[in-house]
């Protein structure tokens, strides 16, 4: 069974965003948020001790208030500390989300059913709800939909829920791609998965819509790959950076003739909508 490096981190709110955007850099996801800080997890595989350890190091410097506990935990043991700590996600009346042993709630245009298990993307990050409620705000009704590092593929649930012609999601880690496919199925939804990278799965065609939530310097790396997945019509929403990392995006993005439709945050997270050039 997988094993996985899991931090629990108490540090000042007002430098937590700052640190999951680096933690993120080094492969960590599932930022589990409580009162003094949050806790987030890495596979051991891909566990990359001197540079973890170089940016906590660094915040040690700041008046962050940084207090840091360490462990090597089994795969189903996170599992259920994450679980015991998931709460339901309320976007205004729009949208709920929640786990199947939270009980329903009426009111709400949409409900999406999410395990959590180990990947990322519960609704809690701002980043996910930055582009939850742009998919609310902007109906993707008849679209193709490319879900770029899927995490639990709760956007493209959501999309789906809201009429989208079709869904691929993807993602590069095994369990993230095995609790998208378990969440479209307890959403009733249908839904492509695999698992890889835009590269490696050698996805072709157009797509009307594509949602990368992942971290900038991945996005970095993939835009061009996008990019040359749209169409004169096509949008690409980009989220999972800081506001600051923006114009290292948007000098990208100009370069693959990429258009600036709007910016949304959420604190300094950011989420970038682009379209191509006429």
């Amino acid at each position: 069974m997988q094993k996985h490096i899991v931090f629990d981190i108490k540090i000042s709110e007002q430098w937590a965003d700052a640190l999951q955007i680096e933690l993120s850099d080094f492969g960590f996801d599932a930022f589990l948020s409580h009162e003094t800080g949050f806790q987030t997890s890495v596979p051991l595989e891909r566990y990359e001790d001197a540079a973890t350890w170089a940016v906590l190091n660094r915040y040690k410097t700041y008046d962050a208030d940084l207090n840091i506990t360490q462990e090597e935990v089994a795969e189903e043991n996170w599992n259920k500390k994450w679980e015991s700590n998931f709460e339901p996600i309320r976007i205004d009346k729009q949208c709920l989300v929640r786990a199947d042993f939270h009980p329903t709630e009426i009111g709400f245009d949409y409900e999406i059913l999410i395990t959590p298990k180990m990947a990322f993307g519960t609704g809690h990050h701002q980043t996910t709800k930055l582009v939850l409620k742009y998919l609310l705000d902007n109906p993707p009704k008849d679209k193709t939909v490319l879900d770029a590092g899927c995490g639990t593929a709760i956007l493209g649930i959501l999309a789906k829920k809201m009429g989208a012609k079709s869904v691929f999601a993807y993602d590069i880690e095994e369990i993230s791609a095995e609790s998208s496919r378990e969440n479209a199925e307890q959403n009733q939804v249908a839904i492509d998965v695999a698992c890889g990278t835009i590269r490696s799965l050698a996805i072709t065609g157009h797509y009307d819509l594509i949602l990368a939530n992942i971290n900038r310097n991945v996005l970095l790396d993939e835009m061009e790959a996008y990019c040359s997945l749209m169409h004169k019509a096509s949008t690409l929403v980009l989220s999972g950076f800081y506001a600051k990392d923006v114009d290292v995006l948007m000098e990208k993005a100009n370069s693959l003739q990429l258009n600036k439709v709007k910016i949304e945050q959420d604190g300094d997270w950011t989420c970038l909508v682009l379209s191509l050039l006429s």
